[in-house]
């Protein structure tokens, strides 16, 4: 995978970190609107990351929307005792400075973050009794 493109610099690297329970690292990459410490939000994304951990992952398609937003569909395993769990998400990220503001694609000084509402189905629901 490229390097600097929405499904490597923001969702592999992120479900990466995931897996790794790297969650100082995962908090970076989800947008933020209002100021918390690095330490706030490394602890609030081990609360609402650390209940489920993904095994595997793997990306199914990418959707660019617009300059500064693209779809990143992601197939995620998970395991509740012996049972293998799949579920199919859309992730979606903003190419954005570090204020928040979107900028185009191409545009220089800009990072690819993740809106944390794409994960809502399996952060805040019961994933193992849904599926």
């Amino acid at each position: 995978m490229p390097l600097n493109t929405p499904e490597r610099a923001a969702v592999a690297e992120f479900i990466e970190n995931w897996i790794t329970r790297r969650y100082g690292l995962l908090a970076e990459s989800l947008v933020y609107f209002v100021d918390k410490s690095k330490g706030r939000k490394a602890g609030l994304a081990k609360e609402d990351f650390g209940r489920h951990i993904p095994l595997a992952y793997k990306i199914v398609s990418i959707e660019d929307k617009a300059a500064a937003i693209t779809l990143v569909t992601v197939e995620l395993e998970f395991e509740s005792g012996d049972q293998k769990i799949i579920k199919e998400i859309s992730v979606s990220t903003n190419y954005q400075d570090n204020e928040n503001n979107i900028l185009v694609r191409t545009e220089d000084n800009g990072h690819w973050k993740i809106m944390q509402n794409s994960f809502t189905n399996i952060l805040y629901a019961s994933l193992f009794k849904e599926i």
